[in-house]
């Protein structure tokens, strides 16, 4: 994925009626990089 089309993604959302009602995000991690099992390691802990 390329860092504006994660920008276009969440400005997208941030005007989305139903996000802006509904949304519930919780942490947010980009750029990882590593083997499944390291990204959930240091994600998940």
């Amino acid at each position: 994925m390329h860092v504006d089309d994660l920008k276009e993604c969440v400005y997208t959302m941030r005007y989305d009626e139903a996000t802006t009602l509904y949304g519930d995000f919780g942490p947010f991690y980009t750029g990882l990089v590593g083997t499944l099992d390291e990204v959930l390691d240091a994600t998940l802990a």
